[in-house]
């Protein structure tokens, strides 16, 4: 398949402005910042619900599990790959 000099040039842009759009590695930990920094903000209101709720009743387990998502979730927005 032959591509156009117009239509290479077309690639090329889109692509530039694809690369603009995920912008800096700076920006992607400033990203990771934020959202782990939300999550933390929701373990802590969710540690907060806990406490009122009573020992053994079926409210406290299900809530005990949504506190380990949100953990398992917090663990994986502070990971970087470093």
């Amino acid at each position: 398949m032959k591509i156009t000099r117009s239509r290479l040039k077309e690639i090329i842009k889109e692509e530039l402005e694809a690369g603009m759009q995920e912008g800096t590695p700076g920006d992607y930990y400033d990203r990771k910042q934020r959202k782990s920094s939300d999550l933390f903000d929701k373990v802590n209101a969710k540690r907060e619900e806990m406490k009122g709720l009573p020992m053994g009743s079926p409210e406290r387990r299900k809530a005990r599990k949504q506190l380990k998502d949100l953990e398992d979730l917090l663990d994986l927005a502070r990971y970087t790959g470093d």
